[in-house]
């Protein structure tokens, strides 16, 4: 009998740091390859700087769990009103699948957006604990902090006077995916500054959000600073009676933050002049005529789509797609992650109206839930971070789409982003449960 105590002890410990592990690594980016200025290949920094080395931390934490406890859906209480639409968003991603005219890429995308969701249906299990909810923030607080770091310390030495495209010290690589990162998460902390007791807590939240604020700053991304602007605004103006605590200290950093804006060139003409005279930005007149293309190949298959996951085969075998072009080589992206740079009309092209709809109804279904079970002040503060997760996605995936098949880390990118929803989502309090 002890024996049998122990080694469920072990697992249980085992699936629990397995997932906090494969959260840590799935956000910063996993550990740089060559760190401390080592430029020799070591065996264990090329073992933790492997880009699938997150997956294998969730999936051994999951046949971990399962072996212990199985896997019960109906364990997943808070985020039962979900199973609903995301009956629906597979049901069109499937249909889109069959009458696809290349059925095996459809297929792969499909057992791709299935694994994914059986992952969040384990983080679902995992975070109805309140134990491991609280851990795994503190594991990604020191996760956005190692990668914002990494990304300033990229930058200062790549020169800032140059526009920044690859940070090659994480996995994330991209800089408009470290933007999405790190935008989606600044909110939080942003967030947890404010009506909270524990001041480490407090402070440590500071410190990440201004680092990711400057790490942000530093990319030269234009919609990602829009996107830090625009958010930190609004949950200012949502909680403003709790900001008049902060008002020195936001009031300081502000006047850091205009100094070093207005200070530095490259800010000032590129990414100042091309957010007001947008429409005569090279990268946006290109993506206006990939949107024309783009809605020309949903008029063309408008119920079902061209196919769920065959963006980037599509585009190239049966439409023009002459912007693919990078660093003189064209079409590098052929099925490679070619996307519509635009979220929803990507959705509108591959799985038509039926996808495009289920995606709407899935948001539909997270606002309804937020404003008829959580209506009471007690999650004002927890609502507006869930707001503006959301005003971020839509913002940032205005002009690009990284949640699209064989884009750059788009795996890793669906789990972060749906994590986020479900942990912002399990961590209010409906009113019902409120009183009892």
């Amino acid at each position: 009998m002890k024996t049998v105590n122990f080694i469920k002890c072990v697992l249980k410990k085992s699936y629990c740091w397995l997932f906090y592990l494969g959260l840590g690594f799935m956000v910063t980016g996993d550990f740089p390859r060559f760190p401390f200025g080592i430029e020799e290949r070591k065996i264990l920094f090329l073992v933790l700087s492997w880009p699938k080395l997150y997956i294998v931390f969730f999936s051994l934490s999951f046949l971990s769990y399962i072996f212990l406890n199985g896997l019960d859906i109906n364990k997943i209480k808070k985020f039962k009103f979900l199973l609903t639409p995301l009956y629906f968003l597979f049901a069109s991603f499937l249909l889109s699948s069959l009458f696809s005219s290349n059925l095996l890429l459809s297929l792969y995308a499909f057992i791709l957006s299935t694994i994914v969701l059986l992952f969040l249906v384990f983080f679902a299990v995992l975070l109805d604990d309140k134990n491991i909810s609280s851990i795994a923030w503190n594991i990604i607080t020191l996760s956005i902090l190692f990668l914002a770091l990494k990304v300033i310390s990229w930058r200062l030495n790549e020169g800032m006077s140059l526009g920044a495209y690859h940070i090659k010290n994480n996995s994330w690589l991209g800089k408009l995916q470290i933007t999405w990162v790190l935008n989606f998460f600044a909110p939080f902390f942003l967030a947890n500054t404010l009506n909270n007791k524990d001041k480490i807590f407090k402070i440590m939240n500071g410190l990440v959000w201004s680092v990711s604020a400057l790490a942000i700053t530093m990319l030269y991304s234009r919609t990602g600073f829009l996107t830090l602007t625009l958010t930190t605004t609004l949950i200012f103006v949502l909680n403003l009676g709790q900001f008049k605590k902060l008002i020195l200290s936001i009031s300081l950093f502000a006047s850091a933050f205009l100094f070093f804006l207005l200070n530095n060139s490259f800010m000032k003409t590129q990414l100042f002049s091309s957010l007001i005279n947008f429409y005569k930005d090279n990268g946006m007149k290109n993506r206006i005529n990939i949107w024309k293309e783009s809605f020309q190949m949903f008029m063309d298959h408008p119920i079902t789509g061209i196919g769920f996951g065959t963006y980037d085969h599509i585009a190239y075998t049966q439409y023009l797609t002459q912007l693919d072009q990078f660093a003189g080589i064209k079409n590098t992206f052929f099925k490679n992650g070619w996307h519509a740079h635009n979220f929803m009309l990507h959705t509108l092209t591959e799985t038509g109206l039926f996808g495009f709809f289920s995606w709407i109804y899935i948001c539909y279904t997270i606002f309804l839930y937020i404003r008829i079970y959580t209506f009471h002040t007690v999650n004002k503060l927890k609502n507006s971070i869930l707001i503006s997760l959301f005003l971020s996605f839509f913002i940032l995936s205005s002009t690009e789409n990284l949640l699209a098949v064989r884009v750059h880390e788009s795996f890793r990118m669906n789990l972060t982003f749906w994590f986020l929803v479900l942990y912002a989502l399990g961590s209010l309090t409906p009113e019902n449960e409120r009183l009892t």
